[in-house]
């Protein structure tokens, strides 16, 4: 479980850390603008779910509170205007990852 090493794995973690464009330009973006972020909410639109930090440990963090009403908030508004629910979950309850952008903004 988890992440994995093999090229056409569903959860491939690249070559290196930060590798793929598309994760270049997130980081980019995120570390420009890190000091004028409250919260930084990912979501995981194929399962509808909400993915809170940290993506590597079991034990929650020591704001998990802040992370969880934040998530509980977005469904909420999600499920009134779209009628979508989406779960509210720490990324590792999903499988764990490495150097995930919940991970980088957060740490």
């Amino acid at each position: 479980n988890g992440v994995c090493c093999f090229l056409c794995g569903g959860v491939y973690f690249g070559w290196k850390t930060i590798s793929e464009s598309n994760t270049q330009a997130m980081n980019k973006f995120l570390n420009q603008h890190k000091s004028n972020l409250a919260l930084y909410l990912s979501f995981h639109s194929y399962s509808q779910l909400f993915l809170k930090p940290i993506g590597f440990d079991y034990n929650p963090p020591k704001d998990s509170a802040i992370h969880d009403a934040a998530g509980r908030a977005a469904g909420n508004a999600i499920k009134k205007t779209h009628g979508k629910a989406y779960r509210n979950i720490r990324s590792v309850e999903l499988y764990p990852t490495s150097d995930s952008s919940t991970d980088w903004i957060y740490l």
